[in-house]
């Protein structure tokens, strides 16, 4: 062990400034679709250790080039474990027996920590280039980039919130963002690069970007460290000579000759049926440690016949495997080094690329590993898959560095046609279909409105139903693997006719009120009444057509329609107003202008005046029946019969007045046949009047002969009748009414009429 002491010593001042509090080595954005135009957005920040000095929260600054607008929101630290997702340090790259810097702060072997970050945001306005991105004032120290460890740390994501791209979520890595590589020996890495939406991603590599040290900063290009030769990107990012390549798959190839970390950027574009769609940015931090001996030199191959002798002295990848949905994909695979003795220990991405695949290892912790891959696509297996091979070697020979290789095998699924999901819309709106998968596309009609699409033969038809429809699309670009066609329902809604709650009405407190919407007839749906002021909880049911509304207070009410339809005038509000009640009783007296006579077809006039109602309704009646039309104070009219009794009755109108009723007292009317008859009322006297005793006097200066007496009441009954013979002129005819309670009568001597009080 003591040969290596001043090997342990150089590593430790090769990273010894890698240990800062502040040491950004690696990063990206990824969002998750939730619904509409709302995303769940994530950052993975890897940092060197020692020390957990991440920030508590990050900006992530949002950017609309659409209408220029922007805003920021704070992404906060995930602390609360995730299931399957490692939030804190790394498992140790190097051998039991040696401490990274993660476990130790005096380690030499640099150590990672991953800490994520999130937040979920609605986007305010659709736009086919948002630009979303996060900065911090610093970055670890890195070997090809200029003042590295000054320079500004910057991630950005680019989406389409447009049309149907909106349900969409961003690529995603399946492998972590740093990786450890030998000195002047060959080295691999891939990304593990996975579209959930199995979009088509192109994979480059670009300079990392920096200058940005608030949301309206712009991003610049870091400035590469001078060396021949030059560094560039894409042939030469860290000092490789000119070794370095990027494959078409995401995977790279390398040959690093200067010692410590080195930072490269990826960019991933990801397309949909031709269209840029977005992009996502990361940043990967590359450790190259010195070379000690042989430990790293794999062959593998992949062989679909499991023969390990095809397997030996063959190069694995860049062969592309190719299937259908449906079928089986089955392979074998073999790693192996050759130093005799190496322990190597196989993993993969397959549960988050391949979700559904086994792959199952033998031999491991040897010098040769087979593994025998089988997966059956499912219908939204479409499209180029990674399968991403670890290779970690854990030997454990001096330093202790267990060292990885990672390789892609690329397997391409044909993909199913698949159409977008089912839409609704409403009549004479129309929907735009659209479609992925293959090429070659057909349209069709399988029921519903024909003839309702703008073209059948390309990708993205305009539907206009007028009832709900179905759409079939079939490709010919994939027919040789079936899964080629799919439908699509658009679903046309009712219209919802407009809806009045009914005219605002008035009631008096203790009352109930029947609520009467109206719409029109066609229209059988679902409605909901709800209060939005005034008495909770007073209507009789909440969704039926007429409730009975019994307020305490003036309570305002809405009515809503909550069938799924199309109208935005499907809610209409009324008011029930609720008026104290008024215990004031109204009173009414009448009289005539001839007192109470009448001569027969002459015109006589009758007024009536009310007390304690402010709005007053008459009825003027004759013999107990109502004459239509007289319903004003005054009233004028004639009569043919000889005696008559006339009331009025008084209907007050003012709110909520319980006694609004009420009728007068009734005049008896004697009608004379002529204006001359007057003159005998002259010579007729009753006395005394008032009687307290209930008998009276009649005297008379004239004789009169047959005559026939007769009392009435105010309420128009004949209480007494009497016949006389004759009273002559200056006799005296006595009438004992004892008998009748006090009240004011009427006395009849044939058409002669007086009014008499008794007094008790």
């Amino acid at each position: 062990m003591k040969r290596y002491i001043p090997l342990f010593f150089f590593l430790i001042l090769l990273f010894a400034k890698n240990v800062s509090a502040q040491n950004v080595a690696a990063g990206e954005i990824a969002y998750e679709w939730i619904s509409d135009s709302t995303y769940r957005f994530y950052f993975k920040l890897y940092r060197g250790c020692p020390g957990d000095t991440a920030p508590a929260t990050v900006p992530l600054c949002f950017k609309n080039p659409c209408n220029n607008a922007g805003f920021t929101v704070t992404l906060n630290r995930w602390t609360a474990p995730i299931p399957g997702i490692d939030v804190g340090v790394y498992s140790s790259p190097s051998c039991s027996w040696v401490k990274t810097s993660c476990d130790s702060i005096g380690s030499s072997i640099p150590g990672f920590q991953l800490r994520w970050y999130h937040a979920t945001v609605t986007l305010p306005s659709r736009c086919n280039a948002w630009k979303i991105f996060t900065h911090l004032n610093y970055r670890a120290a890195s070997n090809n980039i200029q003042n590295a460890s000054t320079t500004p740390y910057y991630t950005e994501c680019t989406f389409n919130n447009t049309g149907t791209y909106r349900f969409n979520s961003s690529p995603y890595f399946s492998i972590r963002a740093f990786t450890y590589a030998l000195l002047n020996q060959p080295n691999t890495y891939h990304n593990g690069t996975i579209d959930p939406d199995g979009d088509s991603l192109t994979i480059e590599l670009i300079q990392p970007r920096t200058g940005v040290l608030s949301c309206s900063d712009t991003p610049l290009q870091v400035s590469f460290v001078s060396a021949t030769p030059v560094l560039s990107v894409p042939n030469n990012p860290l000092q490789t000579n000119n070794t370095f390549s990027l494959a078409s798959n995401g995977q790279i190839n390398f040959t690093p000759h200067v010692l410590g970390n080195h930072t490269l950027c990826y960019r991933i574009r990801e397309y949909r049926n031709g269209v840029l769609i977005g992009t996502v940015m990361r940043d990967v931090n590359i450790a190259v440690l010195p070379y000690i001996q042989d430990t790293q030199k794999f062959i593998a191959s992949i062989d679909t016949t499991c023969s390990p002798t095809m397997a030996l002295g063959l190069p694995l990848g860049p062969t592309q495997i190719e299937s259908c949905i449906g079928k089986n994909v089955n392979f074998c695979f073999y790693v192996k080094s050759s130093q005799p003795n190496t322990v190597l220990i196989l993993s993969d991405n397959s549960s988050f690329s391949l979700p559904g695949a086994t792959v199952t290892y033998h031999n491991q912790r040897n010098d040769s590993v087979k593994g025998i891959f089988s997966w059956v696509p499912g219908r939204f297996d479409g499209g180029l898959k990674n399968f991403v091979i670890t290779v970690k070697d854990s030997t454990c020979r001096p330093p202790g560095i267990m060292l990885y290789s990672t390789y892609n095998i690329p397997i391409n699924i044909t993909p199913a046609t698949i159409a977008a999901n089912d839409t609704i819309i409403c009549p004479g709106d129309s929907a735009i279909l659209s479609v992925k998968g293959s090429s070659n596309y057909t349209w069709s009609v399988v029921s519903g409105s024909g003839s309702s699409l703008s073209c059948t033969n390309c990708i993205t038809p305009v539907a206009k139903p007028v009832v709900t429809t179905v759409y079939h699309v079939m490709s010919t670009g994939n027919a040789a693997c079936g899964f080629n066609t799919d439908n699509i329902i658009v679903e046309v809604l009712p219209r919802i006719p407009v809806l009045h709650a009914g005219n605002d009405t008035a009631i008096c407190a203790g009352e109930i009120a029947m609520l009467n919407p109206s719409w029109a007839s066609s229209w059988a749906g679902n409605i909901q009444w709800n209060n939005i002021s005034g008495t909770n909880g007073s209507l009789s049911c909440t969704q039926c057509k007429n409730p009975l509304a019994s307020p305490t207070t003036t309570t305002q009410y809405i009515l809503t329609s909550f069938d799924r339809g199309c109208n935005t005038a499907n809610v209409d509000t009324m008011q029930v107003s609720v008026l104290p009640v008024n215990n004031t009783t109204p009173s009414i007296t009448i009289k005539s202008g001839l007192g109470y006579i009448a001569i027969r077809n002459y015109p006589t006039t009758f007024t009536a005046t009310s007390v304690g109602c402010t709005s007053p309704s008459y009825q003027w009646a004759v013999n107990g029946i109502d004459i239509p039309g007289a319903n004003s104070s005054t009233w004028t009219t004639t009569f043919q019969d000889t005696m008559v009794y006339v009331h009025c009755r008084l209907i007050c109108k003012d709110p909520c007045m319980p006694a609004n009723t009420q009728n007068s007292h009734a005049i008896q009317i004697l009608v004379l046949n002529s204006i001359n008859n007057l003159h005998h009322n002259n010579g007729i006297t009753i006395s005394p009047n008032p009687s307290y005793d209930g008998i009276f006097s009649i005297k008379t200066n004239t004789t009169l002969n047959n005559a026939n007496i007769t009392v009435i009441n105010r309420m128009g009954q004949t209480v007494y009748t009497e016949k006389v013979l004759s009273i002559s002129s200056g006799n005296t005819k006595v009438l004992n009414l004892q008998h009748l309670p006090a009240g004011i009568y009427t006395i009849r001597l044939n058409h002669i009429a007086k009014s008499i009080t008794i007094q008790r």
